[in-house]
């Protein structure tokens, strides 16, 4: 293949005009990279803060089950001495009874 001088006064005046267009191009792929980053910088940082609300769902579940549980076994531990209180009344009341009986002549056939 050969080159006329005539080609020549053509082709380096589009030498200037495809750097030009590939230095643009760059350009534009390096944009678009740095936008690609950032939308995935975006969605780390959403996905990182779903993670922490359902980890602080889960851990308000647990406190509210523990508060829960610590409220019903402070119920049960009252229920517990009130019939505890109430069982110690009436042995107290037997024993009050018993130690009536015999003290006039009881007798019994």
């Amino acid at each position: 293949m050969t080159v006329n001088p005539v080609d020549m006064q053509v082709i380096l005046p589009q030498t200037g005009q495809v750097n030009r267009i590939s230095r643009g191009l760059q350009f534009q792929q390096q944009v678009e990279q740095q936008i690609l980053g950032q939308q995935i910088q975006k969605e780390m940082r959403d996905q990182e803060h779903q993670v922490q609300k359902t980890t602080n769902i889960k851990h308000n579940r647990i406190d509210n089950g523990r508060k829960e549980q610590k409220k019903g076994s402070q119920h049960n531990k009252s229920k517990h001495k009130s019939t505890h209180q109430e069982q110690e009344d009436t042995i107290e009341s037997e024993v009050t009874v018993k130690s009536s009986i015999g003290s006039v002549l009881d007798i019994k056939i």
